[in-house]
Order: C-alpha cells, then sequence, then structure tokens
C-alpha cells in the first residue's frame, strides 16, 4: 500500500496502474491529495472479502474506479465472458463494499461504450440504456452498465453520493500498445510507427474508415 500522508481526505484509487488510473494518480499528486494505492497481488478485486478487509483496513473517503479488463475489437469478441463477468464482479464488489463500509463519495470511471449503438450526435444521457450496444464489445458495455446503475440506484435509495463519469476513448502512457489486444488510438499509434520503422508505404487499418472516432489524451481527462 502507498499511503502519502496529508491533512486531506483519503482518496482510494482503483486501478492506479492503467491507463486512466496512472493519469489521474499523477494529476492528484499534484493535489496533495492522502492517496491510498494497492497492488493486485494484495487485494484480489474479484474475491469481495478481500475488498471489504481493504476498504475496512484503510477507511478511504473517497473511491475512484477505474480497475478492469479492458481490451480493443480482437480481445473482446474473442473473449466475451470474461470481459462480462470479470468487469462486473469487480465493479458489483468495490461498489458494494464501498457502500458498506460507508464511503463518503464513489466516483465510477464508466466508458462511452455504453451509449446505444444506432443513435444520432450529439449523444446524451437519456439515451443509455434505450438501445443495444455495439455487438463488437457487448461483455464489456453491459457489464459498465450495471456499475453505472449500481451507482445510480444507492444514489436514489440511500441517497449515496455515488456516480459515474464517461470518458470518451481515451489514449496517452501506460495504453496498452499490443496489437492483439489494444483500443484504436493505442492500435493506430503501434501500427503507423512500425510502418515509419519499416519504410512501409501501407498500413491496413479496419473498418470501411466512414466511423467517426473522438480522442482524448488521458491527462486531459484526468
Amino acid at each position: 500500500m502507498d499511503n502519502k500522508t496529508t491533512n486531506k481526505k483519503k482518496v482510494w484509487l482503483v486501478g492506479h496502474n492503467g491507463l486512466v488510473g496512472s493519469a489521474l494518480l499523477r494529476r492528484l499528486s499534484k493535489e496533495n491529495y492522502n492517496i491510498l494505492t494497492v497492488e493486485r497481488s494484495d487485494v484480489d478485486l474479484l474475491n469481495q472479502l478481500d475488498v471489504e478487509k481493504w476498504l475496512i483496513t484503510s477507511k478511504p473517503d473517497v473511491v475512484i474506479m477505474c480497475a478492469g479488463k479492458v481490451g480493443g475489437i480482437k480481445a473482446n469478441l474473442s473473449s466475451p465472458y470474461d470481459f462480462l463477468y470479470e468487469n462486473t464482479t469487480m465493479l458489483a464488489n468495490v461498489v458494494n463494499s464501498s457502500f458498506k463500509c460507508n464511503v463518503e463519495k464513489f466516483i465510477n470511471i464508466s466508458s462511452s461504450c455504453i451509449y446505444p449503438r444506432n443513435v444520432k450526435n450529439p449523444l446524451k444521457e437519456d439515451i443509455i440504456g434505450t438501445g443495444t450496444v455495439e455487438p463488437t464489445n457487448e461483455g464489456y458495455a453491459y457489464s459498465k452498465l450495471i456499475g453505472l446503475k449500481l451507482c445510480e440506484a444507492l444514489a436514489i435509495q440511500y441517497n449515496k453520493n455515488f456516480f459515474s463519469i464517461i470518458p470518451t476513448n481515451l489514449y496517452g502512457p501506460n495504453d496498452n500498445f499490443d496489437l492483439e489486444t489494444a483500443h484504436v488510438p493505442a492500435a493506430l499509434l503501434k501500427k503507423l510507427h512500425i510502418a515509419k520503422l519499416n519504410n512501409k508505404s501501407f498500413v491496413e487499418i479496419w473498418g470501411s474508415g466512414k466511423a467517426i472516432r473522438e480522442f482524448m489524451h488521458v491527462d486531459e481527462f484526468a
């Protein structure tokens, strides 16, 4: 556990080694927050007892949920159950344990993939849950919808300050650049980088070229 002691409230940054978590760690460290982190080897987020023990011992005031099993189209298509089960279980364990341990504020970092597939821009939050999601990452999307609804239900039923933030496609330091599992921005950067190193005149990019995607650097999001 890394506990940077200050006189401010304690913030448990769940998933501090990932793309979003590491960016938030960099940002929050500048603000001198009392940041709590724990390694995966010490707390298994798929084990609710592990999560509850950690929360009871550490007593954070705020929990920011960044952890999850992530991957690009190929990974989601090949392992839909893993993405659905692991992300749903992690979210349920951390949300419920935070509620039971009376955490003051819970910020769930969700994903734009929870928006319905066939909708017109600009996207509005009230359309979430009104249609089917993109089938290529269905498992991940529905797990994120469950996480959002868990926070929403706790806010309604128990007046808890639990809520979700839905960023667009993020990229930056600590991203996953494995072409088998990477998201769009990292995969594009990796393919173009390899092509430049090898003086290639052609790069294969999936899709028709008609899709419009929005990307944001993870430090700007943080």
